[in-house]
């Protein structure tokens, strides 16, 4: 049975509009909708009238027109004459002047829970920009495809990047609401922060009864794209491997002109990684469709290193690692740590590997079960 619930958006509207403190910013992208598929900015444009002051747009812009990766510039709203500050441009934070027309930030972006997928750092920057500036900021709740699932190293800090930006595991099992509670703990932020939970929602791999999906970015195409985003995404360092980007698959599959797609998809499942298995397919090339049973269950880290350890023993590492474009700093940059790319060169076993982001998992999760808003699912 689907679980009904409502969102932030909603629930600030219906009932903490007190929060909404002077001249309102937005920072918002296109799956910034309630359950209805009316975007945040109209719903606040309607109860705020002129009070909504500005608009901010994250990685691939306000209106989502920006492609991985590209820059954007800002502009002005065309029918509301308000500017829309870039937060992938020249600028990542929200700058003093930025916020010299605002009394308060919403933030209201639709995320997946996964490190190297920036908005959670731009929901740091966010934070960091309005305790300097003394704004107070509202944290709008949205659901997470994983919500349930740690996995994968702390960030090293001397690899700190707008992918390694916040203090958290690869997978973080946490809405963006909760971050934003973990984050201000973490960072000691003194920021007057606003948090407005879903109503009615619990901690659930699915989607419920939500509305329409709408791509918070062009390659999370589906929901259960981000269930296996965080083992794919690796292939943005590693060109010897496709992910699917730009097909209908995008970060469902890994794919290589060279694989022997039916020997490759049953090595893997004999490695009986929990809720995940691989199907071989063409995407056009020879690789693996990965197929998500149990989302709950899957630990992407520990899938990615056996992963990429099994292709080191099957095609060798220079097939893997010395292809033209290869990018390891770029690697490390995205697992937030070079440890793991040193030890799969080295030729150590996956258990020693994982054996590390286990311990500092177990740590995490300690200081996680403090900003947690939401209950499990009971089982049947």
């Amino acid at each position: 049975m689907s679980i009904r619930y409502q969102s932030g958006l909603s629930h600030l509207l219906s009932s903490h509009r007190a929060a909404l403190r002077g001249r309102v910013g937005l920072l918002a992208h296109p799956a910034s909708v309630d359950e209805s598929g009316v975007h945040a900015s109209f719903r606040l444009r309607d109860a705020l009238g002129r009070r909504l002051a500005a608009l901010f747009g994250p990685e691939h812009g306000f209106y989502g027109r920006g492609g991985a990766g590209e820059e954007l510039g800002d502009e002005r709203h065309p029918a509301w004459d308000i500017p829309i500050h870039s937060l992938y441009g020249a600028h990542r934070k929200p700058t003093t002047e930025m916020l010299a027309g605002v009394d308060t930030l919403v933030f209201d972006l639709q995320d997946i829970g996964v490190r190297c997928y920036t908005f959670v750092t731009t929901l740091r920057y966010a934070m960091e920009a309005c305790a300097e500036s003394g704004k107070r900021m509202v944290v709008c709740d949205r659901p997470i495809p994983l919500p349930n699932v740690v996995d994968g190293p702390l960030p090293s800090p001397e690899l700190e990047s707008f992918v390694a930006g916040v203090p958290v595991p690869l997978v973080y099992g946490m809405t963006p609401g909760e971050a934003a509670r973990y984050l201000q703990r973490a960072l000691k932020l003194e920021l007057d922060l606003r948090v407005i939970p879903m109503r009615g929602y619990v901690r659930q791999a699915g989607r419920g009864a939500w509305g329409p999906w709408i791509s918070p970015s062009p390659g999370i195409r589906y929901w259960e794209t981000a269930w296996t985003y965080p083992i794919t995404v690796f292939s943005e360092a590693l060109p010897a491997l496709g992910c699917g980007r730009g097909g209908t698959e995008p970060f469902q599959v890994f794919t290589a002109e060279w694989m022997d797609a039916e020997k490759a998809a049953l090595r893997f499942n004999r490695l009986g990684l929990p809720g995940l298995r691989a199907a071989p397919c063409w995407n056009p090339q020879p690789g693996l469709r990965f197929e998500v049973s149990q989302p709950d269950r899957i630990k992407p880290f520990e899938a990615v290193v056996n992963w990429l350890a099994l292709l080191q023993r099957m095609v060798g590492v220079s097939e893997l690692w010395e292809a033209p474009g290869t990018r390891p700093d770029w690697f490390d940059k995205l697992m937030g740590t070079s440890q793991v790319r040193e030890a799969l060169l080295r030729g150590e076993r996956p258990d020693r590997i994982l054996a590390q982001a286990h311990t500092e998992g177990a740590r995490f999760r300690r200081a996680r079960s403090l900003a947690l808003l939401y209950r499990p699912r009971r089982a049947k």
